[in-house]
């Protein structure tokens, strides 16, 4: 009898997914949106990001489509080092032997466009094909998410005009997706069409990339800023509450230009201005920290590699590493 009590019990642990993901703990997501890094960097990178208080990394493997196409490549060998899958899933173990919590954020690149908010498949016989090719490469990173146990998949971000037109394609993705990683699961939305995407129900957390414009005077301070903020954090908390879901910023930032809290688009290259990116992060979290339905979110974003890259953004980028924004961060995160 004990004999055969044993072996159901050996027959249950063995059947069990590989690197089933823990619960999600309660607390604040604060951490940084990593940049796939073009080669194997040095895991001592991930110490700098723990000195500053963050416990999240979201790694991101980048795929590819070209505008009105059915193909998206994935996991190719011209790709740089962190989008393949030996890249991001040591970019995971890496993290996680650091004591970091990880999102995996998988991305899409539209060839000469670059933003997926746009991208758009008219002919639903040609979106289904686009979605089946899609579908692997999503996959692919449910099943790394599943294997390394992975505490967060964000599986898509900022499709605005597809999942607008397609939700019944999305939510198959998802289903596909749930028979794979059994972990929480979230959305990235752009700012301005977080309330159309018919998924939220399917999913554990409002993923918002938060870039949402701060219109202010001149010159810009702390109170205006914060007074930007106070009509999208009313519709925000609406939606949250209706939903009854926590809000997530899946990704959050500011360029260190002049006047980037109007929106990134809106001011090109600009004037190099760190103190206005300090300002910025300094607003959001005195905005955002007392509302218990915010569940926090991860900056954009930290480079691992490649420091000639790195200084090329160094100026007017959105990274905050070597910046004035650095320390705010620190202070709200070690606080």
């Amino acid at each position: 009898m004990i004999f055969r009590l044993i072996s159901i019990l050996i027959f249950f642990l063995s059947s069990l997914p590989a690197g089933s993901p823990p619960d999600m703990e309660s607390g604040r997501i604060e951490g940084f949106n990593l940049e796939a890094p073009p080669a194997a960097f040095d895991p001592a990178e991930f110490d700098r990001i723990r000195e500053l208080g963050a416990e999240w990394v979201s790694v991101i493997p980048y795929a590819f489509s070209v505008p009105g196409q059915t193909e998206v490549w994935f996991d190719s060998e011209r790709q740089w080092w962190g989008e393949t899958r030996e890249g991001y899933t040591q970019s995971i173990r890496w993290a996680h032997e650091k004591g970091l919590k990880v999102m995996l954020k998988p991305q899409i690149w539209i060839r000469n466009q670059g933003w997926a908010g746009n991208f758009m498949i008219d002919d639903p016989h040609e979106a289904r094909q686009w979605m089946q090719n899609y579908e692997r490469y999503i996959l692919q990173c449910a099943e790394v998410a599943r294997d390394e146990g992975v505490e967060l998949f964000c599986f898509s971000t900022e499709f605005r005009e597809m999942v607008e037109k397609y939700p019944h394609l999305w939510n198959e993705l998802i289903d596909d997706i749930k028979t794979i990683y059994k972990g929480p699961l979230t959305y990235a939305a752009n700012w301005d069409s977080y309330r159309n995407p018919e998924i939220w129900s399917r999913l554990d957390y409002i993923g918002i990339d938060a870039y949402f414009p701060l219109e202010t005077s001149d010159p810009p301070d702390l109170q205006k800023i914060m007074n930007a903020w106070l009509p999208w954090k009313k519709e925000i908390i609406a939606f949250s509450k209706k939903l009854n879901k926590e809000i997530l910023f899946t990704e959050y930032g500011y360029k260190s230009v002049k006047n980037s809290h109007h929106g990134h688009w809106k001011e090109g290259a600009g004037t190099p201005d760190e103190e206005i990116q300090a300002l910025c992060y300094e607003a959001l979290f005195r905005t955002f920290y007392p509302e218990p339905r915010w569940r926090g979110g991860l900056a954009w974003k930290w480079f691992l590699h490649d420091l000639d890259h790195r200084r090329a953004h160094r100026k007017t980028g959105f990274s905050p590493q070597g910046k004035a924004a650095e320390s705010v961060l620190k202070k709200w995160w070690l606080r």
